[in-house]
């Protein structure tokens, strides 16, 4: 097997024990595939920077969209740094970030990850870069695109009214 191909399977192994609804124990094993140290960029969240609140905030999102779902679409080797898109998606039974209370709907979330790995195949630094935007448009904690003046107005009534409702 060609380094590159050791290099796409890890990376595949590093998602699937991620994202997997099928088998929660899988997250607590991602220690066994990155490098000691490992750093996460996870677009504005600077309190996501360590293994262990990259798989808390994986648990987080987890509770909240129990069905979750996960895409991994467009990997790119080169050398050490792969490169992909990843489709997430899950119905919203459960607080979402731990604020917005639960709609119901089907959420989608997509992302740019961009990993490096040691010699190894161990994980040593991952960005993600997603459309939290849209997410919160998804749950109603933003209007839609497009929405004008009194849309705007008439949907912060009703997420006040939501969130109060949820004791938030």
């Amino acid at each position: 097997m060609s380094q590159e191909q050791f290099f796409r399977e890890r990376v595949i192994e590093f998602v699937n024990r991620s994202w997997s609804v099928a088998d929660p124990a899988a997250l607590d094993t991602l220690g066994e595939l990155v490098a000691p140290g490992v750093r996460f960029t996870i677009g504005s969240r600077a309190e996501v920077s360590t293994l262990a609140q990259f798989q808390a905030l994986v648990r987080q999102i987890k509770v909240g969209q129990p069905d979750l779902d996960y895409r991994m679409v467009d990997m790119v080797v080169q050398g050490n740094l792969i490169a992909y898109r990843l489709i997430v998606t899950g119905t919203h039974l459960g607080m979402f970030a731990g604020v917005y209370p639960p709609t119901g709907r089907r959420l989608t979330l997509s992302a740019m990850v961009q990993v490096r790995l040691d010699e190894q195949g161990c994980l040593v630094e991952a960005w993600q870069e997603g459309d939290f935007l849209g997410v919160l448009a998804q749950v109603g904690a933003i209007p839609p695109t497009g929405t004008g003046p009194l849309g705007q107005v008439l949907h912060s009534a009703r997420t006040s009214w939501r969130l109060a409702r949820a004791g938030r």
